[in-house]
């Protein structure tokens, strides 16, 4: 409403929520959207509402799971902070799709957790670091582990190093980013 109010005629949305009701009514309203890192409005019936610009997150979830595989990793893990967003839902179904094409679902588990105040780097390092705990407590822990974002994967790192385990001798890690930050770290991701 206030933005149709002040004028405004377009707008770039950037959010991966699945619920976006309420971007529907707005393009219904005479708003142009393009929406990135969302492959459609959920709503959408004839006519997308919005030109869609967004990563394959299916295609980087199966690339990562692939390439852990490929190295000799046989139990695989995808670490991930909990909710429900679009590019999370598709990167894990990679995953899985991978896990699954190599014979190894039931191996295959998704671990979740949640970060303490809110999404930025230095929280999902922190929620990397916690998921790192929860790995390393496991009876059969994995040996690859797949994480959402580099800054998990950084966490990651360093919580199971805090644990006493070697990446990538003990565990392989990878992240779906490519942030300059990850060369900096050792081993690099």
């Amino acid at each position: 409403d206030d933005l149709l109010s002040h004028g405004v005629k377009g707008v770039i949305v950037v959010s991966s929520l699945a619920e976006q009701s309420h971007f529907q009514e707005a393009t219904q309203r005479g708003l142009t959207l393009v929406n990135y890192d969302c492959r459609t409005l959920e709503g959408s019936t004839d006519k997308p509402a919005a030109d869609n610009i967004y990563m394959d997150n299916v295609e980087a979830g199966h690339m990562a799971a692939c390439h852990l595989l490929a190295s000799g990793c046989q139990r695989i893990a995808f670490a991930t902070a909990s909710g429900r967003t679009i590019s999370r839902r598709d990167k894990i179904e990679g995953f899985l799709a991978a896990a699954r094409e190599a014979g190894l679902a039931t191996q295959a588990q998704v671990i979740e957790g949640r970060a303490k105040t809110a999404y930025g780097d230095a929280e999902l390092a922190e929620l990397g670091i916690q998921l790192a705990r929860e790995i390393a407590a496991m009876p059969t822990r994995p040996d690859g582990v797949v994480a959402i974002n580099d800054m998990v994967a950084i966490g990651l790192m360093a919580g199971l190093r805090q644990c006493a385990l070697r990446v990538p001798e003990d565990i392989s890690v990878i992240g779906i980013d490519d942030i300059p930050l990850a060369a900096l770290v050792s081993p690099a991701l």
